[in-house]
């Protein structure tokens, strides 16, 4: 959500979602309530899709990365929202 809000694009949060392995993380302006271990099990997948929806229309766009390394998941796991 934050690199779509960085790129330029008009974002409506309102109209924005993202979901991964069958959960919804956010939509509707707001994160939703998930539970914390049905979270942690779909990040510790071999492979983790993550789908930021933003509302905008049919267009759709598809990118493979691998740059989770040790030193960006350490960076990023000392905090939650």
């Amino acid at each position: 959500m934050a690199a779509a809000g960085r790129s330029g694009a008009r974002i409506d949060p309102g109209r924005l979602s993202v979901r991964t392995g069958g959960l919804t993380l956010f939509a509707d302006g707001s994160p939703k309530v998930v539970e914390k271990k049905a979270v942690e099990a779909a990040f510790a997948a071999d492979n983790v899709v993550v789908e930021l929806d933003v509302g905008l229309g049919r267009g759709e766009d598809f990118f493979l990365s691998s740059g989770l390394t040790e030193a960006y998941v350490r960076l990023n796991a000392d905090y939650t929202t």
